[in-house]
């Protein structure tokens, strides 16, 4: 339930955002705008959450992994900064209200919104500048783990959808669509050309469903994006099925301008048993004739699509049928079926999912060692470089030496953080990290999976390290998720390890606390070969 803001908070008060946790582009671009709308207003955006007197939480709720990130950011909160103010935002506190309600009502000051009136930040803090609706999307995308959030230019074109997913949560959460006028649309993708940010990824929660409540269609937003004089490329995160098929006549013209880097349609099964089931409401035969057509009206485009596994009683033979569909797509996103609040339950049993998760790995090894897939076409190679930017760049390594990402499995990436003044020791500590990580990308392309808490087997891990700290994103067979974290020692902060060289953390917090999760973090420590003094055998604290 969203609890009506009951404080204030002036100009100059120091604000932490808490990122939405590895959610849609959407999301991400929500929490850069909510950046830009705290210091137009003179308020202090800090790094460390101790240092706060407000935390601002974005959170997503889209699966029951990415939930408990945010529930366990506000224990966090609760243990480093527990007078400081929170104010909930995302989808979360429309999809779990009550849980979020519960899980922060011992807090002297709270505010949990909904993601559908976040104009109510204006009552919390009272902007003396600019008031939220005021606030453009922001040129750079700092809250959002998704790999679409580099480099391109976001341009929210609306929110909510037509859809009536069973599976899906976020459709109660966004609502029906609420498109914005092509004019400004428009106007962001000028002010992202004069930045010199010329690769715009256009986004909404069903952009397929733009201009319905504007008595238009969505051809009159592509039309309007082919148009456009400059020399943008366009990417549309994402297109569902059904109005694709209704419109692609009109389509296909446009998307043959050369104008359109990457495609998203999401088509969750190849299964129409299953699609049927989810009420989904097209023919996947027709989908994959439309796939064949777009492909032809422009060969260069990048399709990208979304599946879903593991949903109702899907048999093998209906997984089969969804992996034969996914040759026309460059890029595909494997979910297992997670149920959410207002969803139906499992079907399957745990071993069930775990082989339909087996059987989807090995075929996202297969795609991801393929030569055949496209490289998005961009204006700009690389993501522009400010202060408040991260440009990710490869690890540092040997000649000849692999990055680690050679079984498809790993990505490893390292960045700076542009604006951060740092000392010859910082940098020291920042190679050594960055060669860690690419240690680390080797160990996990070798081994593929490991082992670590609640006796899961983890599986398609990723190694991002910036300046500060390395992290280790893995997602288990059944859709876990979990993220080791290795810092500096002199940071302050619950870790699961301590040692000479480091500190380390572990989420969810149930896995941190598992004795697996100490023998798994001592196996990684020994794998790297890392020095018993560097381990800190001796040393460490659980906590």
């Amino acid at each position: 339930m969203a609890t009506e803001p009951t404080f204030q908070v002036p100009p100059g008060t120091k604000v932490h955002l808490h990122r939405a946790f590895g959610c849609c582009p959407l999301a991400g671009a929500v929490g850069s705008r909510a950046h830009d709308y705290l210091e137009r207003n003179g308020h202090i955006i800090v790094d460390d959450p101790k240092d706060a007197d407000v935390q601002l939480v974005n959170t997503c709720g889209s699966d029951a992994g990415k939930a408990q990130l945010t529930y366990d950011a506000i224990d966090r909160v609760r243990a480093v900064a527990k007078d400081s103010a929170v104010v909930a935002i995302g989808c979360l506190a429309s999809i779990e209200p009550n849980r979020l309600d519960e899980a922060t009502r011992d807090l002297r000051r709270r505010a949990l919104l909904d993601p559908r009136r976040l104009d109510r930040l204006d009552t919390i803090f009272a902007p003396e500048v600019v008031r939220w609706e005021e606030v453009p999307t922001s040129l750079v995308n700092r809250y959002s783990d998704n790999p679409l959030a580099s480099g391109w230019y976001h341009v929210t074109v609306g929110t909510g959808c037509l859809g009536r997913c069973s599976f899906c949560a976020i459709r109660r959460a966004t609502g029906r669509p609420q498109s914005r006028p092509v004019i400004d649309v428009l106007a962001d993708i000028d002010r992202g050309i004069e930045a010199g940010v010329p690769d715009v990824l256009c986004i909404g929660s069903d952009v397929s469903a733009w201009g319905v409540d504007l008595g238009l269609t969505v051809v009159d937003l592509v039309r309007a994006l082919v148009a456009h004089p400059g020399e943008a490329l366009f990417s549309i995160e994402a297109f569902e099925p059904t109005l694709l098929l209704a419109h692609l006549d009109a389509l296909l013209p446009l998307f043959a301008s050369k104008r359109f880097s990457i495609l998203a349609v999401p088509i969750q099964s190849g299964s129409q048993r299953v699609l049927d089931r989810m009420r989904r409401t097209y023919r996947i035969d027709d989908v994959m004739r439309a796939m064949e057509r777009i492909r032809a009206a422009d060969p260069d485009i990048v399709l990208r699509t979304d599946v879903i596994y593991g949903y109702g009683d899907e048999t093998h033979d209906e997984l089969e049928a969804t992996l034969s569909r996914l040759d026309p797509f460059d890029i595909v996103g494997f979910n297992v079926y997670q149920p959410r609040p207002g969803t139906p339950p499992l079907e399957l049993d745990a071993a069930e999912i775990a082989e339909r998760g087996a059987r989807v790995m090995e075929v996202h090894r297969i795609r991801e060692r393929s030569a055949n897939t496209r490289t998005p076409r961009r204006m700009r190679p690389l993501p522009p470089k400010t202060p408040d930017d991260v440009a990710w760049e490869p690890a540092p390594r040997a000649a000849g030496e692999s990055d680690g990402t050679d079984a498809g499995l790993v990505q490893v990436r390292v960045g700076r953080h542009g604006g951060a003044a740092s000392d010859d020791a910082d940098d020291g500590h920042a190679r050594w990290l960055a060669s860690l990580g690419t240690r680390l990308g080797r160990v996990l392309a070798r081994h593929g999976e490991m082992t670590l808490g609640g006796g899961f087997r983890w599986v398609a891990p990723r190694v991002d390290v910036s300046l500060d700290a390395l992290v280790l994103e893995a997602e288990g067979r059944r859709g876990e998720r979990v993220a080791v974290g290795l810092r500096r020692p002199d940071r302050e902060g619950q870790y699961a390890m301590r040692s000479d060289r480091f500190a380390a953390w572990v989420l969810p917090s149930d896995v941190a606390r598992s004795e697996d999760a100490q023998r798994a973090l001592r196996g990684i420590f020994a794998a790297l070969g890392l020095r018993s003094g560097d381990a800190g055998n001796a040393r460490d604290t659980p906590r």
